[in-house]
């Protein structure tokens, strides 16, 4: 896995209320010269248990962060989501690592979204809630990726000092044909603002899905109803555009 055949590539957030664009979450793909293009989850995890995942992940970080400081002359309100592993999160440096990157690309910490998965949270509940709150204290935002998947109670969910809840896509994706599918994502929604939290649907695909995400009072969505990841100049025709939804 050479940086040669990475790339970084860009999915609109959108706001469901405006139908504008807010930001983009940053994604990694595998150029790889002979197999064609290697999803992450092939290869996230090796990179994982090998500690490869530490520069990968300063990589991404400090491209994504150089990318929207770019956008951000032409479009200051932008914010850029970009995924934290269990193994960067679980680094006693996490905070200082994702400092260093803000300074050398000269964003704003509040232009930055740290995700980190449900699941990883729930493998060190104390630690994981320590660097969050690290995180945190520096004006960097947090989300809760795939809610629902890992389990968190609700006691420990309001530990972690997070600003955004993420629906994982199964629940966007079994809204109407699983029993009480909707009624589920409705609950997600009613939690995380009762936690003063911001909502993110994953997975939106459907018009149907849209509207009645919008209906929910859902914040805001991502899915490819509205685009798969991109590469950083079809994002910006995108933004050129001004697309609404």
């Amino acid at each position: 896995m050479t940086e040669n055949q990475l790339r970084v590539e860009y999915q609109p957030h959108v706001c469901l209320k405006s139908g504008k664009i807010t930001g983009f979450e940053a994604l990694v793909r595998w150029h790889h010269p002979h197999r064609g293009i290697i999803g992450p989850s092939d290869f996230i995890p090796i990179a994982e248990d090998t500690g490869l995942i530490l520069p990968l992940g300063d990589w991404v970080l400090k491209t994504a962060c150089r990318q929207l400081k770019t956008w951000q002359s032409s479009y200051p309100s932008l914010v850029m989501s970009v995924n934290l592993s269990g193994r960067q999160l679980f680094q006693s440096d996490v905070a200082e690592r994702v400092a260093q990157i803000l300074q050398q690309t000269h964003l704003s910490p509040q232009a930055l979204r740290l995700e980190i998965t449900e699941s990883v949270l729930m493998q060190n509940f104390a630690e994981a809630a320590q660097r969050l709150k690290q995180l945190s204290s520096m004006g960097v935002r947090l989300a809760i990726d795939d809610f629902g998947t890992g389990y968190s109670s609700l006691g420990r969910l309001r530990s972690f000092s997070a600003d955004i809840l993420k629906i994982d896509q199964i629940f966007i994706r079994d809204m109407y044909s699983a029993a009480e599918g909707k009624e589920i994502v409705q609950a997600v929604i009613a939690l995380g603002h009762g936690l003063k939290m911001r909502v993110i649907a994953e997975g939106i695909e459907e018009e149907y899905q849209l509207e009645s995400l919008r209906k929910m009072g859902c914040d805001e969505g991502q899915g490819l109803l509205f685009a798969a990841s991109l590469k950083p100049e079809t994002a910006a025709i995108l933004l050129a555009k001004d697309c609404q939804w």
